[in-house]
């Protein structure tokens, strides 16, 4: 029954329940070792993130590198039955932020991941209320507040708005920013109580932003819009 709370309480933990492992070796000011945990219940807060364990036990382990000012986590692997990553990460510990992220990789049940992960961050606005099919793959990097190279495979997930405002069925395909080609596809969907058809995007993604490599077309009703050229303005879009 394990609880932490920080002072300004942007971090804290209740009621954890499980093991841990640690081996620290200490060479002056700095400690190197292993890290082990495996709970399975309580809850966890590192704002934004909230996690609640309950139900599905999560295994993390990691090499961990402390110094003052800093900490640093390499191997660093988290499972909990459904979803599964390997990443390596560093953390300012003097102004408590996250330097860089490298994700490896990671796969899941895209409902699992939404649930567990990702809705407790979305609050209540578009995307916070939706039940998901499928799964996926992700890979990507973050530094200094910057998202480096994102890479992400989509298997047939379909979304539906519990709310009934939209749907999408069978998303599927690739997608990356490192300018190489890129292809979803979509089964079909809607928006609110407008139908939407079958969708086929083929476009690269760079630093520039994303170019088509063929016109999109997005049928509605018995019409559709034909999108034949995305150029990239900075952060803008000329259609």
């Amino acid at each position: 029954d394990l609880r932490y709370n920080s002072a300004d309480s942007m971090q804290a933990a209740e009621h954890l329940h499980g093991s841990a492992r640690l081996d620290l070796r200490q060479h002056g000011n700095r400690w190197q070792g292993e890290l082990a945990l495996h709970l399975t219940r309580g809850e966890i807060l590192i704002t934004p993130y909230y996690l609640k364990i309950d139900g599905a036990p999560l295994d993390l382990s990691a090499r961990l590198d402390w110094q003052p000012g800093r900490l640093a986590l390499r191997d660093l692997t988290l499972d909990d039955g459904a979803t599964r990553a390997e990443a390596a990460l560093d953390w300012n510990l003097a102004q408590n932020r996250l330097i860089a992220l490298e994700l490896h990789n990671l796969r899941s049940d895209a409902d699992h991941l939404y649930r567990r992960y990702l809705k407790p961050m979305l609050g209540d606005g578009l995307f916070g209320d939706a039940e998901l099919k499928g799964s996926l793959y992700l890979r990507g990097n973050y530094r200094d507040g910057k998202i480096g190279e994102l890479a992400a495979v989509l298997h047939h997930i379909d979304i539906e708005d519990r709310q009934g405002r939209y749907q999408l069925r069978d998303l599927d395909g690739q997608t990356g920013n490192n300018g190489t080609p890129s292809r979803l596809t979509l089964a079909g969907g809607r928006w609110r109580k407008l139908p939407i058809g079958a969708i086929r995007a083929d476009y690269r993604w760079d630093a520039r932003g994303i170019t088509l490599a063929n016109p999109l077309h997005i049928p509605i009703l018995d019409g559709g819009i034909t999108v034949h050229r995305l150029e990239p303005q900075r952060e803008t879009y000329k259609i």
